[in-house]
């Protein structure tokens, strides 16, 4: 029998704010760099047969932006199998089912391959008839604007080999081919004197 660590009725936030941007950058580099440290690591083995998450609330909260905004997703199904840090145990897998801002259908699924030379794993997010509305928040923080009616639905597949990232998704279901090699934007005109 898999031996399964269990959590229920979570209830957390990661809270953004402008005097903490500084240590949150360098607090993901050391994540980064600790977990590139012990992929594949000869000399230690490192395991999770299963994690399961359920009946949770999981949210992002940014007071960085004015007024400020909370998206998350509630109750919250998790499942997490054979996270590892050896490719040799085969890929970790999760799947996640629940409610964006608690009305929207949202399901996710990802396998992560523990490599050396870089991060490689795929990801699948679906996010289905979310009332607009749920999001005003979110919309005055970065557009100035809100809604009074409106669905919202996000589909994306992302796939990441050895550093190299492709773009799936509604961008190959449009014709819309990615030169992951382009060259450099040219920048910005400068702005007109006088205001027009």
């Amino acid at each position: 029998m898999t031996p399964v660590l269990s959590v229920r009725d979570l209830k957390v936030d990661y809270i953004h704010t402008t005097e903490t941007a500084g240590a949150e950058t360098a607090r993901k580099q050391q994540v980064a760099q600790a977990a590139k440290n012990q992929s594949n690591r000869s000399d230690r083995v490192m395991k999770l047969d299963k994690l399961v998450i359920d009946n949770s609330d999981v949210g992002l909260v940014n007071k960085g932006k004015q007024p400020g905004y909370r998206v998350f997703v509630s109750d919250l199904h998790l499942e997490l199998t054979n996270l590892s840090n050896h490719f040799v145990e085969g890929p970790a897998r999760a799947t996640a089912r629940g409610l964006f801002m608690g009305k929207g259908k949202a399901t996710a699924s990802a396998a992560f391959r523990p490599e050396a030379s870089g991060p490689d794993f795929d990801l699948k997010v679906a996010i289905e008839d979310t009332p607009l509305v749920t999001m005003n928040a979110l919309l005055r923080s970065y557009g100035k604007f809100d809604v009074t009616a409106g669905i919202f639905s996000f589909f994306s597949e992302l796939s990441v080999r050895n550093n190299d990232t492709e773009l799936r998704d509604m961008l190959a279901k449009h014709g819309i081919t990615v030169n992951m090699q382009a060259p450099p934007m040219a920048p910005a005109p400068e702005p007109r004197k006088g205001g027009k």
